[in-house]
């Protein structure tokens, strides 16, 4: 599986792969804004963990839903 490139601040260790991301880290990668990425997820197009208080998308969510939303 291929690992989604995100530009952030912050350094991130190389030892594992990313397999979640933020709203901001993942509205960068789908190159829309931060409300556009609360849209989809209020919508149910883009389904976040519900484990934790922040929301999080898995790297296998995102691909889907560029997937399935791709002409």
């Amino acid at each position: 599986m291929k690992q989604l490139e995100v530009t952030s601040d912050h350094q991130v260790p190389a030892l594992l792969p990313r397999r979640a991301y933020t709203m901001r880290e993942t509205s960068r990668i789908l190159g829309v804004s931060y409300m556009s990425v609360w849209r989809l997820t209020k919508r149910g197009l883009l389904r976040s963990s519900k484990a934790l208080r922040t929301k999080l998308f898995s790297a296998e969510e995102i691909q889907r839903f560029l997937r399935d939303t791709s002409a």
